[in-house]
């Protein structure tokens, strides 16, 4: 079965809405908190994810899904980081010309450290743990920073690495695009 790349509508929705606490393209604020995001490795699935999925559970209750895990890879996945995980720019216009607001998100490599056994993931699901969400039937709100449950953390997207990719006794490593700099680019 050939799977596609999601970016789930109730993130687009729930990020539109400031559900997301992001920064500001060039924030630097030590002080400021942001939403944690995390990465969590599919090891099968035999459904492609559709983009109306809203929550963790919607995700982990598809047809043959199944976590990745090996000695070295956390269930639930790894936090992302870097510099800025999530940011938006603000639109300008002048001059006759247009740029429009774009959103974008970016972090750090990941490297999962393999000590024994065989970690393999034919993709990967990005999803906030933190985001205080729009209320709906699926996500629920929380106090501003509470970690959400499993069954209420909204997801953000999908990635398919287009075949299942693997690493014995090494390091299984996720490297993010540079060209754009970002995961995802929404404009």
């Amino acid at each position: 079965m050939a799977y596609v790349n999601v970016v789930f509508n109730r993130f687009k929705f729930n990020l539109l809405g400031g559900s997301f606490n992001c920064p500001n393209a060039g924030s630097t604020s030590a002080s400021q908190t942001y939403d944690t995001i995390k990465v969590l490795l599919v090891a099968t699935l035999s459904t492609q994810p559709g983009c109306d999925l809203n929550v963790l559970t919607d995700f982990t209750g598809l047809s043959g899904y199944a976590e990745s895990s090996a000695t070295g890879y956390t269930a639930g996945g790894y936090s992302l980081s870097g510099p800025t995980n999530i940011y938006v720019t603000q639109g300008t216009s002048g001059g006759g010309s247009t740029t429009p607001a774009a959103c974008y998100l970016n972090a750090a490599n990941i490297t999962w450290t393999v000590t024994s056994g065989t970690l393999s993931a034919l993709g990967c699901i990005l999803y906030s743990t933190t985001a205080v969400v729009a209320n709906s039937n699926k996500t629920g709100t929380t106090g501003s920073g509470s970690t959400l449950a499993a069954e209420t953390s909204p997801l953000i997207c999908y990635f398919d690495f287009n075949g299942t990719k693997s690493a014995t006794s090494g390091t299984f490593v996720i490297n993010w695009s540079t060209s754009p700099a970002a995961i995802i680019s929404l404009t």
